[in-house]
């Protein structure tokens, strides 16, 4: 049985301590002045929901790819370098763009915490535990609002986590996350099972949304969807806009209390991503779809699936009624695409699909929005027309503003607490 688990389980790939947002480089920036990582000296704690299969005990889990009704809760824990290592070491490696090796993130341990069936049935009993650690997490911290990360194809319960626990780490543990882990192939040969994966947990990520905002002290939620995430994300936002149909949009997103929605190199079929899109952005404060023009990755999603990607859109294949909407819905703001431009980016692959963590510029704007839901304008980003749509991109002297303008969002938080 124990082979078994591991077979199912996966292996698990490496992953390291992204690069340090350029924002964090300046020493007028100090992330860290009041907060140090949650247990130990380079542990992070995030909070988890999966509709994997578990294998072993609540208090030590493992999940597996394969695909479950119940949507189970949980927290788990990361450390960030090798066991023992120091919180100096962690926070000169966090604000520096020199590193000398790689830090390791590896999963300590998951504890689960309670489960939701496929109705809305479950017991309070079963969730209590869940909720009272997140609302302790949030009283702990300044910022109430939590982050749901959601993973790519191809991608295992431990990469999901380890990914999240960046988002808390660089926001200097003042920012509540969690991450949502659906069952992957975590072979790109098996995509096809990750397309279907990511079509039937769509509802399951509608009913957690639902569950954390009626039921926790949280104040806004946002979502960050990376690549094949978005397939999850999309229509499970969808369905929450349908089952609020009957309502206006104001009771709704007081409802609801949805925050950023960013969806990083979203690998979603572009006319599917269209039709979807109505049903919830007027529930949220902001749209925001991040691509890069040359992706390879959504290159070859396209040609797997026949169909263009959203991450990677093709506009003549849009129709006039979807172009119209979509430039309407961008001009109101309530949409914003990003355009990550290689050609302006220091050392950007120009093929990349990572970029939301791997480009420093681009990991700083992710993490202001969700902190501040700030504007792009307000972020520092430049604006750009193209036959009526409205662009965004990244100048080439973002670097040199970049401190200025955290420091004056810090400042207008601090004003209106």
């Amino acid at each position: 049985m124990l082979a078994v688990a591991l077979v199912l389980t996966g292996c698990q790939p490496a992953v390291y301590l992204m690069p340090t947002p350029i924002v964090l480089h300046s020493e007028k920036i100090d992330a860290y002045a009041d907060r140090q990582p949650d247990a130990g000296s380079n542990i992070v704690n995030i909070f988890y929901a999966t509709n994997r299969l578990p294998v072993g005990l609540k208090s030590d889990r493992r999940y597996t790819t394969g695909l479950s009704k119940t949507l189970r809760l949980g927290r788990a824990s990361i450390r960030i370098g090798e066991k023992g290592g120091s919180w100096d070491l962690l926070k000169a490696f966090s604000t520096t763009s020199e590193r000398d090796r790689k830090l390791k993130l590896t999963l300590k341990k998951s504890i689960e915490l309670g489960e939701m069936n496929s109705t809305d049935k479950t017991s309070p009993g079963e969730t209590s535990a869940f909720i009272a650690a997140i609302d302790r997490a949030l009283a702990e911290n300044i910022s109430k609002d939590i982050t749901v990360y959601v993973h790519g194809a191809t991608s295992n319960f431990y990469t999901a986590t380890a990914q999240a626990a960046q988002i808390r780490h660089f926001t200097g543990y003042d920012h509540v996350v969690l991450a949502f882990s659906w069952p992957t192939a975590e072979n790109f040969l098996y995509y096809g099972t990750d397309v279907e994966n990511a079509r039937k947990t769509a509802p399951a990520f509608a009913r957690l949304l639902k569950f954390l905002a009626q039921n926790t002290a949280i104040e806004r939620i946002n979502v960050l969807a990376y690549s094949a995430g978005g397939q999850v994300a999309s229509p499970g936002l969808a369905l929450l806009g349908k089952y609020l149909a009957g309502l206006d949009a104001e009771t709704a997103k007081k409802i609801l209390r949805l925050g950023e929605i960013y969806f990083a190199a979203p690998d979603v079929d572009m006319h599917t991503y269209v039709e979807q899109l109505p049903f919830y952005i007027n529930l949220v404060n902001s749209v925001t779809i991040a691509m890069n023009p040359n992706d390879f990755v959504l290159n070859l999603a396209s040609i797997h699936q026949g169909a263009p990607r959203i991450g990677r859109p093709e506009a003549d294949t849009l129709t006039e009624r979807e172009i119209e909407w979509l430039n309407d819905a961008s001009n109101a703001g309530a949409l914003h695409v990003i355009r990550i431009l290689p050609e302006i980016l220091a050392e950007q692959n120009p093929g990349a699909h990572d970029f939301w963590f791997s480009h420093p510029w681009v990991s700083t704007d992710v993490l202001i929005q969700l902190l501040f839901h700030a504007p792009p304008e307000k972020r520092g980003l430049a604006v750009e027309y193209t036959e009526d749509f409205r662009w965004w991109y990244f100048p080439a002297d973002y670097p040199d503003k970049i401190v200025g303008i955290l420091q004056e969002l810090i400042h207008e938080a601090g004003t209106r607490q």
